[in-house]
């Protein structure tokens, strides 16, 4: 006799076989209230859960448009398995128009997972999000975009664990995005990381940036998520075969000095060793930093903010492997 499909749980919120449901989840980190939009949608029959995250950083606009997109535009009665995304995913941060960090401690999310019940705001916020959403799918989906004061290239990270099932399958999800390569990293603290290492295949996709979002950029990782339901088989169709993404390994450029930055060169722009892609100067126009490439490649994102602090990431090139 089969038993009857249990509903899914998130939080306080609760979706019955064949719905969607959507809501505030709540927690309370060291007495501040945070309410994270989160959205279920839980097919009639058993199957794999696909875990989604936007704004891990506040600024970054395009997830938030697509993932909404993307889960709205689901037919619970035709999943197999279960969708879990989180909208707004440092919602603090997001109200604030803060990049990169939480302000409640000034610590970027996206540097703490798997998190730590115990630890400071930023800490449990990674661990709200990752006990009760990312370590719950047999797939995971990290969307972003360049903060508010950075430009990008379209792209994907996958953190290699070494696991040919894990590093096959974070391949093939990088694939389902019309992005131009999948860059291999292993940050430390990120969602991916501690995802693969996990064991759940994931993906880091990059689109836009700039503190703005638009319908082309919204498309690609909207449409890009509905091909992973296919690949992961949450919809009784075939997938379509997609072509395996270009590996490439990427080099930080980071700031010397506190001044106005000037970038020379656009992302997506191919480059030799040694090609100077910006410089810094000090508020009379002298120069305090020439910034040029290490190793030649294709800037893939850097700052395009004129305020420049010592430590900035102020451009990264990617490297085919």
């Amino acid at each position: 006799m089969n038993r009857p499909r249990e509903p899914f749980k998130v939080g306080n919120l609760v979706a019955q076989p064949g719905t969607r449901s959507s809501g505030y989840c709540s927690l309370e980190i060291d007495g501040e209230a945070l309410e994270l939009p989160v959205v279920i949608v839980h097919g009639e029959r058993p199957g794999p859960v696909l875990a989604v995250t936007a704004g891990v950083h506040g600024g970054e606009y395009v997830p938030m448009v697509a993932v909404r997109e993307f889960v709205l535009g689901l037919d619970p009665t035709a999943i197999r398995g279960t969708v879990i995304a989180s909208l707004q995913s440092s919602p603090l941060s997001f109200r604030n128009r803060s990049p990169f960090i939480n302000p409640m401690d000034g610590k970027n999310l996206n540097r703490a997972f798997p998190g730590n019940p115990n630890g400071g705001p930023t800490e449990q916020l990674a661990y709200w999000l990752w006990s009760n959403v990312i370590s719950r799918g047999n797939y995971f989906v990290d969307c972003h975009s360049g903060d508010i004061p950075e430009v990008l290239d379209n792209f994907a990270g996958v953190c290699p664990v070494g696991t040919p099932g894990i590093d096959d399958a974070s391949l093939k999800l990088a694939s389902q995005f019309d992005i131009s390569r999948v860059v291999l990293v292993e940050t430390e603290g990120s969602s991916i990381t501690a995802a693969a290492h996990a064991g759940i295949p994931s993906v880091l996709v990059e689109v836009g940036g700039e503190g703005r979002w638009s319908p082309p950029e919204v498309a690609v990782q909207r449409d890009g998520l509905h091909r992973i339901v296919k690949f992961a088989g949450l919809l009784n169709v075939d997938s379509e075969p997609r072509t395996p993404l270009p590996g490439f390994k990427s080099q930080r450029v980071m700031c010397e000095s506190p001044g106005l930055w000037f970038p020379r060169l656009a992302p997506g722009s191919s480059i030799e060793a040694g090609a100077l892609l910006g410089v810094v100067e000090d508020p009379f126009g002298a120069v305090l930093q020439e910034a040029r490439s290490p190793v030649p490649g294709v800037l893939i994102y850097g700052l395009s903010s004129l305020a420049a602090n010592t430590g900035d990431l102020i451009a990264c090139i990617a490297t085919p492997m």
